[in-house]
């Protein structure tokens, strides 16, 4: 049997010959090979530079989280239609899908569904925390609405509970990954499978944190802070594709003045119409900032700190030409995303500003 974590109003696929039409369309062949993914598409609008290699770090970086990788070597099918159109796993009207051997979206990247990837190596968890870790470790494509949904009740759900509420479950792995830390979260993925009994989950949930889902939901509920999907992410992927800058290796200010074009291998996207490019930096302190992108419109930029959870120090979308001085921080480690519309060029003038004393 395969079993299919996605995009979904119901995630789970259990036919041995899955869940696709017989008429349905080909799958597009393999075009592009990383160390860690492979890219099957057959959408005429080229991607970025940074896309595929993207995706590839980004699956090789969870799996050296994990401590485990997917066996063979896995296919992010990027399709020109909707994914039950195609000969899927995917359920009808999944928005995608992925098991461990391919993920299938028409947008790439789709984090989310490169987590579950990441993820088969150690097996599909329970439905409310392997979902919420797609949504926590994954992307902020904006297909997500509000935290919605009483978590009790989505537990309850099983593989059944639908994607409206999947930043709420995301929101409650942050919350564990948070107060409880990365490894006891691990732990608690591998003792539960996306079949396991709200029984057998409430039983590991007692295992790891000594507390049942009934307690920890109450302490969720009633102390930790609420912010949005866009903002509790770990933003995984950006944090760790490339090196961070430090803001301190000289008194003079961090300066990003380039051209940034599609074809770029730090340029990533498009998707929904956007192309965006990131830059890790680590800081010691606060730090200001001058954003100037030519074209303006369309041009914005956020910054948010990497590892995620809340409250976040995040500010954004900031526009061109803006001047902005950011709060102590204190010693940390930050992405900055610069996002633009899909066929520009951009200019950008970024200067940052630190003190290092």
């Amino acid at each position: 049997m395969r079993f299919v974590a996605g995009f979904c109003s119901s995630t789970l696929c259990i036919t041995a010959s899955g869940c696709s039409d017989p008429a349905a369309r080909e799958l597009p062949p393999v075009s592009w090979e990383g160390e860690h993914l492979r890219l099957a598409t057959d959408v005429e609008t080229p991607l970025c530079g940074g896309t595929a290699p993207y995706m590839d770090h980004l699956l090789g970086a969870l799996s050296e989280q994990l401590g485990a990788a997917p066996p063979g070597w896995p296919i992010y099918y990027l399709l020109e239609g909707d994914v039950d159109e195609y000969d899927t796993p995917c359920r009808s009207g999944a928005y995608g899908c992925a098991d461990g051997t391919a993920a299938y979206s028409p947008v790439a990247p789709l984090d989310h569904e490169i987590v579950h990837v990441a993820r088969s190596a150690i097996g599909f968890s329970y439905p409310l925390i392997e979902e919420g870790a797609a949504e926590y470790w994954g992307d902020d494509a904006d297909i997500r609405g509000p935290l919605q949904g009483d978590l009790l009740e989505l537990a309850a759900q099983g593989n059944a509970f639908e994607f409206p509420f999947y930043p709420k479950a995301g929101h409650f792995v942050a919350y564990l990954v948070d107060v409880y830390g990365e490894e006891s979260f691990l732990e608690l993925s591998r003792r539960t499978n996306y079949q396991s009994s709200l029984a057998a989950f409430d039983d590991a949930l007692v295992a790891v944190y000594g507390e049942d889902l009934e307690a920890l939901a109450e302490d969720y509920e009633a102390n930790y802070p609420k912010c949005s999907q866009r903002q509790y992410r770990a933003a995984f992927g950006e944090c760790t594709f490339t090196p961070a800058r430090s803001l301190c290796e000289s008194d003079e200010p961090l300066v990003v003045r380039r051209r940034f074009s599609c074809g770029d291998e730090d340029v990533v996207g498009p998707r929904f119409g956007r192309q965006w490019t990131t830059i890790p930096i680590e800081a010691l302190s606060g730090f200001t900032f001058v954003f100037k992108a030519t074209p303006a419109e369309g041009a914005g930029m956020m910054v948010r700190r990497c590892g995620g959870g809340c409250p976040v120090p995040w500010v954004g979308p900031v526009e061109s030409s803006e001047v902005v001085r950011l709060p102590l921080f204190g010693e940390g480690h930050y992405v900055i995303e610069i996002e633009w519309p899909e066929g520009q060029d951009l200019d950008v003038d970024l200067e940052i500003y630190s003190s290092c004393e």
